[in-house]
């Protein structure tokens, strides 16, 4: 499967999916403190349960923190 092809169905299905804070922390380069305080000062949204704990849209990542990364893809100098 081409490479546009298979970066096309990551972003297609990462954009409809609730993820966790550490998850959430990689797709936006942000620290796991950093979103949960942003979690905590209300602007950006989550679920919490007593199961899978703290659940972020990732359609509410993209609102506020912009593009979001493909954490599969690794950085320059890695």
């Amino acid at each position: 499967v081409p490479l546009a092809v298979q970066t096309c169905k990551f972003w297609l299905a990462i954009f409809y999916m609730k993820v966790s804070v550490s998850k959430a922390a990689k797709l936006t380069g942000k620290t796991r403190a950093t979103i949960y305080n942003h979690v905590k000062s209300g602007k950006i949204s989550a679920e919490f349960d007593g199961v899978k704990g703290c659940q972020i849209d990732t359609s509410e990542l993209a609102r506020f923190y912009g593009n979001l990364q493909n954490p599969d893809e690794q950085k320059p100098g890695k």
